[in-house]
């Protein structure tokens, strides 16, 4: 067997040993990825995002999300508490996106890298009220396996 090939073997098992332990995992960094999805992050092998779930920080920052609905895919993760999702296109084409982060995500404690402050909490639970329609749609994502 070639250098080559053996390399790539090692490599194959290294991601199958990532995989397989996604679970355990309390940080993900994705960040600087041109990831267009959140499932991007996570394998080369087709995973949904809710697989780990004792994930407590994800950085997702500088990548490309631009469909609110990416981030409803985050709301399995009970243990989720700083999110970063800046420098995505997603920040400049929604201009409620933190408050709706919070109402998607309401056990957060940081995001972009700012402390989430009861004055926040407030604002969230008014917006929450107010569109209550757009919240609606936004839930109807298809489900990942």
């Amino acid at each position: 067997m070639n250098s080559l090939s053996r390399l790539k073997n090692s490599l194959a098992n290294i991601q199958k040993r990532i995989d397989d332990t996604a679970e355990f995992y309390p940080t993900l960094d994705y960040s600087f990825h041109d990831a267009e999805t959140l499932e991007d992050a996570v394998s080369t092998r087709p995973r949904a995002i809710k697989q780990f779930i004792s994930l407590t920080h994800f950085y997702f920052h500088k990548n490309l999300i631009v469909d609110i609905r990416e981030i409803r895919k985050l709301s399995t993760l009970k243990q989720l508490k700083f999110l970063t999702l800046n420098g995505n296109p997603i920040e400049d084409d929604i201009p409620y996106l933190r408050s709706y982060v919070l109402c998607t995500l309401p056990g957060l404690r940081n995001f972009n890298r700012t402390t989430i402050s009861r004055s926040d909490l407030k604002i969230s639970i008014i917006w929450k009220t107010t569109n209550k329609n757009l919240l609606s749609k936004t839930l109807k994502i298809p489900t990942i396996n």
